[in-house]
């Protein structure tokens, strides 16, 4: 026997018809509202949920950051081609869309939201003159 527990909100309420429809094929399933006996046990569950999300957002922070070392790294070792920005392009839309996911799962609204949104400002711009600089070092070598 195997349970999900997740956050009452419109999001997932519209997208339960089509998660049903698809634990079909598993046998019996039951979907139930439930509350917590008491505010504790309500709080308890929403630690539960934050911790884990601030699990992931450090996680997240951490790729972000290596990120932006490869980024150094590269114009410190000179490796400074368009085949590094297709990678790190790549890396870039990886990042996003992870960040994407976790905000999605995030009902709780965390600060790190904030912080996050501001590291990959960072990496973008990083992306951005890494960009330029291999453009000048392809003209150059024309």
């Amino acid at each position: 026997m195997s349970f999900c527990v997740l956050p009452d909100s419109k999001r997932i309420r519209s997208h339960l018809e089509s998660l049903t429809l698809g634990l079909q094929e598993f046998g019996p399933y039951l979907v139930l509202e439930a509350k917590g006996m008491d505010k504790r046990d309500n709080d308890t569950l929403s630690e539960l949920f934050k911790e884990d999300l601030e699990k992931e957002y450090r996680e997240l922070i951490e790729e972000c950051n290596e990120f932006l070392e490869e980024i150094r790294r590269n114009v410190a070792t000179d490796n400074v081609t368009q085949t590094e920005v297709s990678e790190l392009e790549e890396a870039l839309d990886a990042l996003e869309r992870w960040f994407a996911k976790i905000r999605g799962k995030d009902f709780l609204r965390s600060s790190a939201q904030q912080r996050i949104d501001r590291l990959i400002v960072r990496c973008r711009r990083a992306l951005l003159g890494f960009s330029e600089k291999a453009q000048l070092n392809t003209l150059r070598s024309r």
